[in-house]
């Protein structure tokens, strides 16, 4: 039996060992995203390998590697993608609409729609000074995005408690389970309790299964056991490249260009700073923190910013939120659970109504 993967409405989480079909996935799903012309694709691969490299003419943003600088785009992707969420749900209100349908993506200028994907996701979600804000906006963002035309996909090799936010586990529809070593990992990319449900990407043996997945949200049922297709990327064969080529033709031909956001400069040379967030992000990895750290840390991340911040200038934008520096064994500190918690309820309020 064939089945057909959905994308609109739908958010995916993919992963298992190395080398047993992850990537292929992902790239699969992509491959048919991009023969629609008005699909707009965007790739963030947090490694230094080739495997979206053909995409590339196809696709409105590509990076490439694990350095700072690569994860710092995709946070800057989050960042975007949570206005963008904002944004389109105002356009979606403006034409009555409960959600993005075919008709309004086609007639619509800024509700096109829009495929990210994020792989080797663990690399963003584990960063000592990234990953915190990346794992409260890519919560988010999976929350709203449903009804936005917004699909997001992430891939990775190393689902682990720290790797993937258990809210991202709980919020994306369709999970995609290759060989894994564990229930930890099991749970973390299908849902919580799939494994003692008997649920078990861990009964698939590493090598022998290669391309064979546990799914879930792909049909009605509880789950699927499915053999992924395999197109050819490697050296011998270059079966991406073709179809590339085929869904740069259906643009042409269909009077288009390749899709982009049109927004997606508007600020560029004035960035919103956000103190929550950057606070929460030099926080996140610890308990308590002292303030002298807090502002130290600040400093490090953005110098333009916080440089010239004092203890006033912290305890301000704490208390913007209804937050305090206090004191712990006779020294000023800020914790982490509290930061945490107002960044997703500001978060919430501003657009728990789309959800």
């Amino acid at each position: 039996q064939l089945l057909t993967a959905p994308i609109l409405e739908r958010n995916y989480l993919i992963g298992g060992r190395p080398g047993q079909g992850k990537t292929s996935a992902g790239r699969t799903l992509c491959l048919g995203c991009v023969l629609d012309p008005t699909v707009e694709v965007r790739v963030y691969v947090f490694a230094t390998n080739p495997d979206f490299d053909p995409f590339t003419p196809r696709l409105s943003a590509y990076v490439k590697g694990d350095e700072d600088d690569a994860i710092a785009a995709g946070l800057a992707e989050l960042r975007q993608l949570r206005d963008e969420v904002t944004r389109r749900g105002v356009l979606l209100e403006r034409y009555g609409a409960a959600k993005i349908t075919r008709t309004l993506a086609s007639t619509v200028a800024g509700l096109h729609p829009k495929v990210v994907i994020f792989d080797e996701c663990h690399e963003m979600f584990e960063h000592p000074t990234y990953g915190g804000e990346a794992g409260v906006l890519a919560i988010k963002v999976v929350k709203k995005a449903r009804k936005c035309g917004i699909t997001l996909i992430f891939l990775t090799q190393s689902p682990t408690a720290a790797s993937i936010p258990r809210d991202l586990t709980r919020n994306c529809s369709n999970g995609v389970a290759f060989s894994v070593a564990d229930q930890v990992a099991n749970d973390g990319l299908l849902g919580s309790g799939k494994y003692h449900q008997g649920i078990r990407a861990t009964e698939l043996r590493a090598g022998e299964d290669r391309g064979t997945a546990v799914t879930v949200g792909l049909t009605a049922n509880q789950f699927e056991l499915v053999n992924t297709f395999y197109v050819a990327f490697d050296e011998d064969r270059d079966e991406v490249s073709p179809v590339i080529t085929r869904a740069l033709a259906l643009i042409e031909e269909s009077g288009l260009t390749v899709p982009v956001t049109d927004a997606e400069t508007d600020d560029e040379d004035e960035p919103t700073v956000d103190h929550l967030a950057d606070i929460h992000a030099v926080v996140c990895r610890q308990t308590r923190v002292r303030t002298k750290v807090v502002l130290r840390a600040l400093a490090e991340r953005n110098p333009d910013e916080y440089k010239e911040w004092s203890f006033q200038d912290l305890a301000e934008a704490l208390a913007e939120h209804g937050l305090l520096a206090r004191k712990y064994n006779g020294t000023m500190v800020v914790r982490s659970a509290e930061v945490a918690h107002a960044l997703t309820e500001r978060d919430e309020d501003e657009g728990d109504g789309d959800v």
